[in-house]
């Protein structure tokens, strides 16, 4: 009798202990550094160092929701995000700092004023439709310690059009890296780190 070969020998000891293809580990190996990044945002970060933005996109079926945590100064200030890890080695280091002190109201009225030309930065459609984004929430923290970044919260939705298309989120370069995590979504939500320019692959309507 024939012999197995070793491509099925590997093939029947995966599915005997339950390893998953090389596909699915390279997903869970990015899924793993997604998560360990956004775990170490979490902490103190110096006000000046130029960290990801963390963002939670839900997408439905007639509306798509982000909730983008980042420091809002960064977006004010015109800082180009891709091309600094400190923002003291930008002309825009004594605009950052202003804003930094301003007290939540201050800079959640600023960045309000500003959104209309902040949100032509945003790189997402439905299909071929590019989406409109408008401010649902800003959550702006307390001035508290000025030498540590202040991450504040950023919820914006847009409509989708009526042809359950899927939807592609991203940014212009200039605002720096992304994390993208997909919520509502099940096991298969869509999560990533996105270089700076980089557009997610297509999102499913849920």
């Amino acid at each position: 009798p024939r012999h197995p070969t070793a491509q099925v020998l590997r093939s029947n000891l995966s599915s005997a202990l339950d390893i998953p293809p090389v596909a699915h580990l390279k997903h869970l190996s990015r899924l793993l550094q997604v998560s360990m990044l956004a775990a170490a945002l979490a902490g103190p970060v110096k006000a000046h160092e130029i960290t990801p933005a963390i963002a939670d996109v839900e997408v439905g079926q007639e509306s798509v929701t982000l909730s983008i945590r980042m420091a809002l100064e960064s977006l004010l200030a015109g800082i180009n995000l891709a091309e600094v890890t400190d923002s003291n080695e930008t002309p825009e280091a004594a605009l950052y700092d202003q804003f930094r002190a301003f007290p939540p109201d201050q800079l959640e009225a600023v960045f309000r004023e500003a959104w209309p030309r902040l949100a032509q930065g945003l790189q997402a459609t439905a299909g071929e439709t590019p989406l409109a984004f408008q401010i649902v929430e800003i959550a702006v923290p307390a001035v508290g310690d000025i030498e540590t970044v202040r991450s504040s919260i950023l919820t914006v939705s847009a409509p989708l059009p009526e042809d359950n298309s899927p939807v592609t989120i991203g940014w212009q370069a200039s605002y720096g890296a992304l994390v993208l995590r997909q919520v509502s979504a099940g096991e298969d939500a869509y999560e990533d780190f996105l270089n700076a320019g980089s557009v997610s692959d297509p999102l499913p309507r849920t």
